[in-house]
């Protein structure tokens, strides 16, 4: 349980750290193309109701998610996104070593918690990032059996 608290704080910094947001989606097209995926953003406020989408409110920021093909549309009606990610249920085999192939030479740090493969990674075309055990740290994948997460700068919807 002590590594929930510590993680759960050091989300809070991390978002507190967050101001710049991004245009365009984080994750490529081949991760979208993945069936049952759900796109995440998080934000500091939800200005409107947005048709097609699911708003979580949790103190500190709001999540707002939808389906991967509405995820570009959403974008454009959310203002200041600190984070994004997705999670990809059901994931065969295949999508699991083809998420991993497209990070594998930007894994900074590796743990298994709980059933769940961790990776940390640093992408250099990302312009935000945290330090992590002094290494820059941006993309964070969590994999358990058949789900994939993953999130940018971490993930913050939980696993």
């Amino acid at each position: 349980m002590k590594i929930f608290t510590r993680f759960f704080v050091f989300c809070i910094l991390v978002l507190s750290i967050l101001a710049t947001p991004q245009t365009k989606l984080t994750f490529n097209n081949c991760i979208l193309n993945f069936q049952n995926v759900t796109y995440f953003f998080y934000t500091s406020s939800v200005q409107k109701q947005i048709s097609n989408e699911v708003h979580i409110s949790n103190g500190n920021f709001e999540i707002v998610s939808c389906n991967a093909n509405d995820a570009c549309i959403l974008k454009t009606k959310l203002t200041d996104i600190l984070g994004e990610s997705v999670r990809i249920c059901n994931a065969s085999t295949e999508q699991k070593f083809k998420t991993l192939d497209m990070y594998k030479n930007k894994i900074e740090k590796f743990e298994s918690f709980d059933g769940y493969d961790i990776y940390y990674c640093y992408d250099s075309s990302l312009s935000r990032y945290i330090n992590l055990e002094d290494k820059k740290v941006n993309i964070q994948i969590a994999i358990k059996n058949n789900q994939i997460d993953i999130g940018y700068p971490l993930i913050l919807n939980g696993f």
